[in-house]
């Protein structure tokens, strides 16, 4: 009965030959396996440990997707409110240009207005100049 139970804990394994040869020929050259069957089952766990690890990178590389994801989403949120930015700057820089343009003008009219007036009041002062002088001397002729 005890060799039923040790039988059912291990299995056999078929391998090409060549694979065996190949396996014997590194045994021999390395002395730090003992037989065969300690090569392949060293071999075997190396390489599911090499099957977990790449499976938990990959896990962790679509937990990082995940977080960066957002990341990269506000990042072109940002880019994108940076070129409203930039688009609000140069309207608002165009604005001031033609505030500062009107501006100008509007000093410029003002100044022609002030201008005409100040012709004006002395047209009348010469006018009223003109009218007084004839009050008083009301013998010369026009």
């Amino acid at each position: 009965m005890n060799k039923n139970n040790e039988r059912a804990e291990y299995t056999t394994v078929s391998l090409p030959k060549k694979l065996m040869k190949n396996i014997e020929n590194f045994i021999q050259s390395n002395p730090s396996y003992r037989s065969q069957a300690e090569f392949v089952r060293d071999a075997i766990r190396e390489k599911l440990s090499m099957e977990k690890s790449e499976n938990n990178s990959n896990i962790r590389y679509e937990q990082n997707q995940r977080k960066i994801q957002p990341m990269q989403n506000s990042y072109k949120n940002l880019k994108r409110d940076d070129e409203e930015v930039r688009d609000n700057y140069e309207l608002e820089s165009l604005i001031m240009r033609y505030k500062m343009e009107t501006d100008r003008k509007f000093e410029k009219l003002w100044e022609k207005i002030n201008s005409l007036n100040n012709d004006k009041r002395e047209n009348r002062r010469n006018s009223s100049d003109r009218i007084v002088k004839r009050k008083l001397n009301p013998f010369e002729q026009y």
